[in-house]
C-alpha cells in the first residue's frame, strides 16, 4: 500500500513538474522567437539589406495594414505569411517602426479615403455551403512618415512583400527619391523601350533626354540608362563629359540588326567605339552557347519552338560573384548579344567581366552571319568553345575620348580629361535584352536592370532582397561523352537491374525451398 502511494505521488510531482517546464517554455517562447530557416537563399528571413535599412531609420515610420478580418480561407495562408513577415519587420525595426491594422469595412469613412489613396476593394469568389458568392475584401497597405505615403494596393503574394515594402520604406524616409536620365526610343514597338520605362519610373524620377539635344547633368541626375544607336559626335561628348563629371551610365550596344527572316546587317554606332575608349570593346561577333533559350520559328503552318543557341542564357555560376548587383542572379538572357574584350584593369581603373558564357561558348564572326537554327546548331558543334564575356563593368578614373589623340570635341567647348574616382560604365553586349518584346518573354532580364541601377542610385540596400526571389534552376550542361554514359545507363543499366533483383529473389526462394524440404522430409531409416 505504501509502496503504491509513493508511486502515485511520484507520477503527480512529475506531471506538475511537466506543466510549470511546458508553462515556462511557452512564456519563454511568446517573448524571445526562434526559427529555423533552412532554404537556400533564407527566403523567411529579413536579408541583412532590410535590417540595414530598419536600422537606418532616423525617425518613426508607420507600415498600415488594411485588410479585411473575415478573409475567406483560400486567403487565410496569404493572411498568416503577412503576419510572420511584418512581425520580423517590427522585431527588426523597434521603436522607429510601427504597425497598424485596420479593417476598412467596418467604417465607411475609411472605405472612401482608401478610395482616394488607391487601395481598391477586391471581388472574390467565395464558395458557400450551397452556392458561390461574391464577397468583398481589402487586402493593401500604406507606408507613412510625414506628409510622404507610398501605397501597395492589393498584397497578391508574400514572396516579394519584404522588397515592396523595404522599398517603400527607403521612399518615404529618404528627402529626394534618385533620379535616372532615360535615352531610348520610347515606343510600344517590339524594339522599342517603354516596358522598362515603365518599370523603371515605379521606383525612380525619371528625365526623358531628348536626342537632339542631350543635356547631361550630374547636377540633375547621376545615373543614365543608354540605349541608342548612330550617335553623333556631338552626343558622344555628351556622354563622355557626363561620366568626366562623375556620372554612371549603363550602356547597351548592338553592332548588329537582326530583321525579317533572320536577316543580320551590320550597324554603324559610335557608342561602340566610345565604350572601347574606356575598356570594353564590343567586338563584331555574335555569341552562341549550349545554355540558351528556346525560340519559336515558323514553318509553313505549323510553329517549332527549339532551343536557339544565339539567345545565350547565363547561368548561376557565369555571373560575377564579387559583385553584388549580380552574385545573386540566376539567370539572364541575352538575344543576339555580341562578344566582349575587356583591357586590363589599372590601379585608378578597375575592368570587371560580370557575365560570361559557359565553357560551350562560341564566337560567330562571318561578315554575312547566317542565324538560322540548323546552322546555328552545327556551329556550335564545330566551332571553337571558350568563356566568352557579354557584360562587363568600368569603374574608377577614366580619360576623356576626346583630346589628344582621341576625337575632336565640338567647337567652343573645353573638355574634362579626367574622371572622377566615382564614375562607373556597364556595358552590355546587346540592347535586344530589355526590348518591350524581349523583357516580356524574358522578365528575369528586369532583375539585371533594377540591380545596376539601383547599385548606382541607393548602393547596395535592396539588392540582396530582390535578387533571393528569382529562383530559375537551368538543367546541367553534359558533356557529349557524358551525355552518351548516361544513355547507355538509362537503356541498360534498368533491365540489367531488374535482372539482377530477379536473380537475389530467385536464389532466395530456391534456398527457402531447400530449408523446407529438408525440415519436411521424412527421413529414411
Amino acid at each position: 500500500m505504501k509502496l503504491r502511494k509513493k508511486r502515485s505521488l511520484n507520477n503527480t510531482i512529475l506531471l506538475l513538474t511537466a506543466l510549470v517546464g511546458l508553462f515556462a517554455v511557452n512564456l519563454l517562447a511568446s517573448r524571445h522567437s526562434l526559427r529555423l530557416d533552412l532554404t537556400e537563399k533564407k527566403e523567411y528571413t529579413l536579408s541583412p539589406s532590410t535590417k540595414n535599412v530598419l536600422r537606418g531609420l532616423n525617425d518613426i515610420v508607420t507600415i498600415r495594414v488594411y485588410f479585411t478580418n473575415e478573409l475567406p480561407p483560400p486567403l487565410l495562408p496569404l493572411r498568416r505569411a503577412v503576419d510572420d513577415l511584418l512581425a520580423e519587420f517590427r522585431r527588426a525595426g523597434g521603436s522607429k517602426l510601427t504597425i497598424e491594422y485596420r479593417d476598412p469595412q467596418s467604417d465607411p469613412m475609411e472605405e472612401q479615403k482608401l478610395a482616394m489613396m488607391g487601395i481598391p476593394p477586391v471581388q472574390l469568389n467565395v464558395m458557400g455551403s450551397d452556392r458561390q458568392e461574391v464577397a468583398k475584401a481589402y487586402l493593401g497597405m500604406a507606408i507613412l512618415h510625414g506628409d510622404k505615403q507610398e501605397v501597395i494596393p492589393v498584397v497578391q503574394r508574400a514572396s516579394g512583400l519584404e522588397y515592396e515594402l523595404t522599398q517603400s520604406i527607403l521612399k518615404v524616409s529618404t528627402k529626394e527619391l534618385p533620379t535616372i536620365g532615360f535615352w531610348a526610343p520610347l515606343t510600344e514597338e517590339a524594339d522599342g523601350y517603354k516596358a522598362v520605362h515603365d518599370l523603371l519610373a515605379e521606383r525612380y524620377q525619371l528625365i526623358d533626354i531628348d536626342a537632339e539635344k542631350p543635356a547631361l547633368d550630374v547636377a540633375k541626375f547621376s545615373t543614365l540608362f543608354l540605349a541608342e544607336e548612330n550617335l553623333s559626335d556631338d552626343q558622344l561628348y555628351a556622354i563622355d563629359q557626363f561620366l568626366m563629371a562623375g556620372g554612371k551610365v549603363m550602356a547597351f550596344v548592338d553592332t548588329w540588326k537582326i530583321g525579317q527572316g533572320l536577316m543580320a546587317s551590320p550597324v554603324t554606332s559610335g557608342l561602340a567605339d566610345l565604350v572601347m575608349h574606356y575598356g570594353v570593346t564590343v567586338d563584331k561577333g555574335l555569341v552562341l552557347d549550349r545554355s540558351n533559350a528556346t525560340a519559336a520559328f515558323s514553318g509553313g503552318a505549323v510553329t517549332y519552338h527549339l532551343p536557339y543557341p544565339y539567345w545565350v542564357q547565363i547561368r548561376p555560376e557565369g555571373f560575377a560573384d564579387a559583385v553584388p548587383m549580380v552574385a545573386e542572379l540566376e539567370s539572364l538572357v541575352l538575344p543576339w548579344a555580341n562578344s566582349l574584350t575587356l583591357a586590363a584593369s589599372t590601379p585608378e581603373k578597375t575592368v570587371t567581366a560580370l557575365a560570361t558564357t559557359t565553357p560551350f561558348g562560341i564566337v560567330n564572326a562571318d561578315e554575312n552571319p547566317n542565324l538560322g537554327p540548323e546552322q546555328a546548331t552545327q556551329l556550335l558543334r564545330e566551332g571553337s568553345r571558350g568563356k566568352r564575356d557579354v557584360l562587363a563593368m568600368v569603374s574608377g578614373k577614366m580619360t576623356s575620348a576626346f583630346g589628344p589623340g582621341g576625337k575632336q570635341p565640338p567647337k567652343g567647348t573645353t573638355p574634362k580629361m579626367e574622371s572622377r574616382e566615382g564614375s562607373q560604365l556597364i556595358v552590355a553586349g546587346t540592347s535586344r535584352l530589355v526590348q518591350n518584346q524581349f523583357l516580356q518573354m524574358f522578365p528575369q532580364n528586369r532583375l539585371l536592370v533594377e540591380n545596376a541601377l539601383d547599385s548606382m542610385s541607393w548602393g547596395e540596400a535592396l539588392i540582396g532582397i530582390r535578387s533571393r526571389e528569382s529562383v530559375d534552376r537551368p538543367l546541367a550542361l553534359l558533356s557529349d561523352g557524358l551525355k552518351v554514359m548516361v544513355w547507355f545507363g538509362n537503356v541498360l543499366l534498368a533491365p540489367l537491374l531488374v535482372l539482377f533483383l530477379g536473380g537475389v529473389v530467385f536464389v532466395v526462394r530456391k534456398r527457402k525451398w531447400k530449408r523446407l524440404k529438408m525440415l519436411y522430409t521424412p527421413s529414411v531409416l
